[in-house]
């Protein structure tokens, strides 16, 4: 959200590969690991948020509490320090194995075979190593075994400051790797071209909302899928952070938040979905999410005049998903005289709803909200 003092914006902190269009590396930083353990807390909390959902199981190979402590956090379920016999790893297959390097008592290809093995796919594999201690190009070592690189991340101690030209504190290389979606043949991962890929939304909508929204909000025309919402918030936010939907809907975005340890703030035009987005973010609440979140009814592109003063300039993240149109596909039935559809048109066109706005001012009202976010 603009802040009524502008402030320059912080320095950018990361790196890129060489390349057309060139690849970002992520920056995380977090506190080295103590002495003898696989990571920090911070380092704990932003693998088990970036890389899992909810309810997701986490095989936890790594030295010290760190990453169990994020799992009990989070919400997630876990098979602890299962790489010790006679634990075992298990017989349900997991989201995320987190594991350091290099390891103690296996081969790197039988070791990543196993994990292989124990992913779903989709499922990723977190190596994280000392920085410059890589003992063997791991990612090809990964490769023979069927897995696949997906991203590096970087984790250091402390970022430049602004106007300093210092090299960043980096302490620890963080490599995934992922199990192709594609059995037998090409992965995923290599097929597509070098981009930031999110695996995610890999089960019907249907059963990312079970459980988590009330039943209620099927009849709003054009939800946002719950697991891409909570993946954006997970890549883009840390916990505490304020994310803002400035035509929130039935608050997928602010319920997502919520269960992150986000902050959430929403806006809609039409009264009844924000009363749906309140009972959602109350649900959200009574289950035991760690965050907060507030709902507005009200015209966006006037959001100075709608929302708390205390976050104006607070926002990390913006996400949402704006109308495209007065329709959408909504529910659909098939009868014996056709198709129905159902829930696929927006509300009142008199309260200035961009949905039923040209072209023109279709774009006029998100260059407005956004500039203003």
């Amino acid at each position: 959200m603009t802040d009524r003092n502008p402030h320059r914006s912080p320095v950018p902190v990361g790196d890129v590969v060489p390349g057309d269009p060139p690849v970002p590396i992520t920056v995380w930083p977090v506190p080295a690991p103590p002495e003898g353990e696989t990571m920090s807390n911070a380092m704990g909390v932003r693998v088990v948020h970036n890389l899992t959902h909810p309810s997701d199981l986490i095989i936890d190979l790594a030295e010290g509490p760190q990453l169990a402590r994020a799992i009990i956090a989070a919400h997630r379920r876990s098979h602890l320090q299962a790489a010790r016999p006679p634990v075992g790893w298990g017989r349900e297959p997991a989201t995320l194995i987190v594991t350091g390097w290099p390891l103690a008592d296996a081969s790197a290809v039988d070791f990543f075979l196993r994990c292989r093995a124990h992913l779903v796919p989709g499922g990723c594999v977190a190596v994280l190593l000392a920085h410059g201690d890589v003992s063997l190009p791991v990612d090809v070592v990964a490769k023979r075994a069927g897995l696949a690189y997906l991203q590096h991340i970087v984790a250091a101690d402390r970022p430049p400051r602004r106007g300093q030209q210092a090299q960043l504190a980096i302490h620890t290389d963080v490599l995934i790797l992922t199990r192709s979606l594609i059995e037998g043949g090409e992965s995923m991962a290599e097929s597509l071209p070098i981009t930031s890929v999110w695996l995610t939304c890999q089960i019907p909508a249907r059963d990312q909302r079970r459980g988590r929204y009330v039943r209620e909000t099927s009849s709003h025309p054009a939800k946002m899928l719950p697991h891409l919402a909570a993946h954006a918030i997970s890549a883009c936010t840390a916990p505490g952070d304020l994310v803002f939907d400035p035509m929130c809907g039935c608050g997928t975005t602010l319920v997502e938040a919520m269960h992150l340890g986000r902050q959430g703030l929403g806006i809609d035009i039409e009264p009844r979905y924000t009363a749906l987005a309140e009972a959602n973010v109350a649900l959200a609440a009574s289950q035991g999410a760690a965050g907060t979140a507030a709902v507005f009814t009200g015209d966006a592109t006037g959001l100075l005049d709608l929302v708390p003063a205390s976050a104006v300039g607070k926002v990390s993240l913006v996400l949402t998903s704006p109308p495209y149109g007065r329709g959408t596909h909504g529910l659909v039935q098939t009868t014996r005289t056709g198709v129905r559809k159902r829930d696929h048109l927006y509300g009142d066109r008199e309260r200035g709803n961009l949905a039923y706005a040209g072209w023109s001012r279709l774009l006029d009202g998100f260059a407005s909200i956004l500039s203003a976010s």
